[in-house]
């Protein structure tokens, strides 16, 4: 069980628009620096190392508009951003807005759960019944990836994605929010696209 301790934690909210639903992913990383790290500047990387992959695989009705991006172990350190903007995929046989390619984020211990991402902006030419064509599954093998690629900071070091457990304190019948340096986490073991459609969902 690792405790995030020392570790700077940053939270990183992505919000795709499609088809006048709003869909967000969640993403965590930790920076093992005693230097301090700007949340635009690991913003704009993880644009540049996750979004921007992600962007070939969707309809270009998905607009991934925000980007919030939050240090957890400060108080200051805060701010949103615009996204990557709208996909790639030209095609007028787009998928319903609850159809998602999920991404299963497999835990290194079991302190945590493993995490999942859902990603909307799909086009039929994709699937064949309840399933993603094997051809399209090997892209987004290729870029599922990146969700496990460490962010180069520069002189910052780098920013290593996780998956985070809340704490908490019970003070008589209350239970209260432990401060996020306590807060416990797992590195990602390994990812995992999923080959079934699922539906699209806010995931953690």
């Amino acid at each position: 069980m690792a405790i995030v301790g020392s570790n700077k934690l940053f939270q990183i909210v992505a919000e795709t628009s499609y088809l006048g639903k709003n869909c967000a992913n969640i993403y965590w990383y930790r920076v093992p620096s005693v230097l301090g790290v700007d949340w635009a500047v690991l913003g704009a990387n993880f644009i540049a190392t996750v979004l921007d992959n992600i962007t070939p695989r969707l309809s270009n009705q998905a607009d991934q508009h925000t980007l919030t991006v939050s240090e957890m172990t400060s108080t200051s350190n805060f701010g949103t951003m615009s996204g990557a903007g709208v996909g790639d995929v030209l095609s007028a046989d787009i998928a319903a807005s609850f159809i998602a390619l999920s991404v299963r984020l497999i835990r290194s211990d079991k302190s945590v759960r493993s995490g999942s991402k859902r990603y909307t902006g799909m086009v039929e030419n994709n699937l064949t019944g309840n399933t993603f064509l094997p051809s399209y599954l090997t892209l987004w093998n290729a870029t599922a990836y990146y969700l496990n690629v460490a962010i180069d900071l520069g002189v910052s070091g780098s920013a290593v994605p996780c998956i985070v457990r809340r704490t908490y304190v019970t003070v008589g019948e209350t239970k209260i929010l432990n401060p996020a340096s306590a807060w416990i986490y797992s590195d990602i073991a390994e990812v995992v696209v999923r080959s079934q459609v699922t539906t699209q969902n806010s995931r953690k």
